[in-house]
């Protein structure tokens, strides 16, 4: 009589937290009201240097701040719409370490921005000057969002991309073990 024994796991992942939907706590928490900052000085930083390059000379480097700060504006109202709609946690993957990358990248961006605007500050006085105070706001902001999403990478059992808007979520393993016997006849 031989007898086999095999093992089957199968591993489901609950959502606790709430679905997709409007969320209004979001809006009022530390990491909306830095997203909400960062949306409008980019604005105020894309129009300080679209000044320059539609008015009087196009200079390249007007044209790179305006471009950081333009794809910084479209790139944090989409984080922030999804993180408004609680779209963010049901993405896979870790999207807590692709915006922490994705902000160490802009920070180079908006050092580099700041430069070009200091050297161009004696041809292009109000806008240069300008676009430099919102890119220092645009970079705090984004200290400040960085900084909250290493607290909750550090926190013990993070998954980074799960519970980042406040939510919880869990995930359970279940097993179920058979044994199956054959080489004898008349038993099925």
């Amino acid at each position: 009589m031989e007898t086999t024994k095999y093992e089957a796991r199968t591993t489901t992942t609950v959502s606790e937290g709430p679905g997709i939907g409007f969320d209004r706590s979001y809006l009022t928490s530390v990491l909306g009201i830095l997203n909400a900052i960062i949306v409008l000085a980019a604005f105020c930083m894309g129009v300080s240097c679209s000044v320059p390059t539609l008015f009087w000379s196009f200079t390249s480097a007007a044209a790179y701040s305006s471009f950081v700060a333009w794809q910084i504006l479209v790139v944090f109202i989409i984080i922030y719409l999804f993180y408004m709609l609680r779209i963010l946690p049901k993405i896979p993957g870790p999207i807590g370490l692709a915006m922490l990358i994705y902000l160490l990248i802009n920070f180079v961006f908006l050092f580099i921005s700041i430069v070009l605007c200091a050297i161009n500050i004696e041809i292009f006085k109000g806008p240069a000057a300008s676009a430099m105070v919102f890119a220092l706001i645009v970079i705090g902001g984004h200290f400040g969002v960085g900084f909250l999403l290493f607290q909750k990478w550090r926190a013990s059992g993070h998954y980074f991309h799960k519970g980042e808007c406040g939510h919880t979520f869990s995930s359970s393993t279940a097993t179920a073990t058979a044994t199956a016997q054959s080489g004898e006849p008349g038993r099925y």
